[in-house]
């Protein structure tokens, strides 16, 4: 039990460094705009949001490139359908839930060229181990963003914010995955990766801090890509959260989700991320593409 623990723990803190801050391109993203989402707080006006504009900050905190991948008719959206906020004196407590609905999948790839480059220069070694190789997100449910703060001079400083996929019993439609590569005639090369992981993901923590920007993961279940998700997995994911450092993450990122987290808290009809410096032009996916990762994704969406 002792050796398994371990291993998990090494597997999801080696994740690390894809969360690193030497993105400087990212330094000033706040001057751009990504795209423009709307929170309507399940009041029923005004449109939808696609999935891939609602999860918009996964791009914008990558410190390599990358590019989006949307099933060809998807049709996923994400709304908010609730607001309660408890305020007192000294503090406040914001929570909106969320609705994810609709068919598809939007997955955010890592480009392997960017992503080896970036390992080889952190790890020593023959392998690289746990380089990111995608966040997808694929199937429909709840969750919730909890936002709490403090009154400091009359106005709401927020302290911190939670996402949490996995509300009203549903399973998280997040996935995290990973891969190895052993250096093969004095070069990494992604076709012979190995070692893939699946990790899916409950939980994401954004904080006010001092001591730099950090992000808490609360994770549900890791698997091998090429088994199903089961109870195994998800008592590795148990055992996984008791070791998980909070990761450090872009600047732009944290500032990103503590302003949508005021946003939040102020009621705003709308919100508008800056745009992610490091994000290719998105395409939707041709109906041709047959890579493993592609297969390994559409056999777990639909196996778990």
């Amino acid at each position: 039990m002792k050796k398994l623990s371990i291993g998990i723990a090494v597997i999801l803190f080696t994740m690390t460094p894809f969360f690193g801050t030497t993105a400087t391109a990212q330094a000033d993203s706040l001057n751009e705009e990504g795209p423009t989402i709307v929170l309507d707080y399940g009041s029923g006006k005004g449109r939808a949001n696609s999935a891939a504009d609602f999860m918009y900050f996964v791009p914008i905190v990558s410190p390599t490139l990358l590019e989006c991948q949307t099933s060809s008719a998807n049709t996923q959206t994400a709304r908010l359908i609730s607001f309660r906020k408890k305020l007192t004196d000294d503090d406040f407590f914001v929570k909106c839930e969320f609705e994810m609905r609709g068919k598809g999948y939007h997955r955010n790839r890592y480009l392997p060229p960017s992503m080896i480059d970036k390992y080889s220069k952190m790890q020593k070694g023959k392998t690289l181990k746990s380089m990111l190789d995608y966040i997808v997100v694929e199937g429909e449910g709840y969750g919730s963003i909890e936002v709490s703060g403090n009154i400091v001079n009359g106005e709401e400083v927020v302290d911190d914010v939670k996402v949490h996929f996995n509300k009203r019993g549903c399973k998280s439609p997040v996935r995290i995955g990973l891969y190895d590569v052993k250096r093969t005639n004095g070069k990494f090369d992604y076709a012979g990766r190995c070692n893939e992981m699946v990790v899916r993901v409950n939980t994401l923590v954004f904080k006010r801090s001092d001591e730099g920007a950090k992000m808490g993961v609360v994770v549900a279940s890791i698997t091998k890509a090429t088994k199903k998700e089961g109870l195994w997995a998800r008592f590795k994911g148990a055992v996984a959260n008791f070791f998980i450092p909070p990761v450090a993450i872009e600047p732009v990122g944290n500032r990103t989700m503590l302003d949508f987290g005021y946003a939040l808290c102020r009621q705003e009809k709308s919100f508008t991320f800056p745009k992610a410096k490091n994000l290719v032009d998105s395409s939707h996916e041709m109906a041709h593409e047959t890579s493993n990762t592609d297969n390994n994704s559409k056999r777990i969406a639909s196996g778990l």
